[in-house]
């Protein structure tokens, strides 16, 4: 059971610090002398960032889209305006 005295913010970093410490386990191996990355590290961080943006960036994206009445038809065809 957790007790939240300090407020949501610390819960959040001791969440933020677990997620943290895992990923770091998941594509770091520590060896005599140092730290290695492990086989597959590219594909686990890519997995992440992917995972990252379906579930905080692209809401956001999506909900602009229909916000502005964007068809998928133009998405798909236009072209960077920079």
């Amino acid at each position: 059971m957790i007790i939240l005295r300090g407020g949501w913010h610390l819960l959040k970093d001791l969440i933020y610090r677990q997620l943290h410490d895992r990923i770091v386990e998941s594509i770091l191996a520590s060896i005599l002398g140092g730290m290695v990355v492990k086989e597959g590290a590219r594909k686990r961080l890519t997995e992440l960032e992917r995972n990252r943006f379906l579930d905080e960036a692209w809401p956001q994206i999506n909900e602009k889209i229909t916000r502005l009445g964007l068809p998928s038809e133009e998405l798909l065809n236009s072209r960077s305006h920079g």
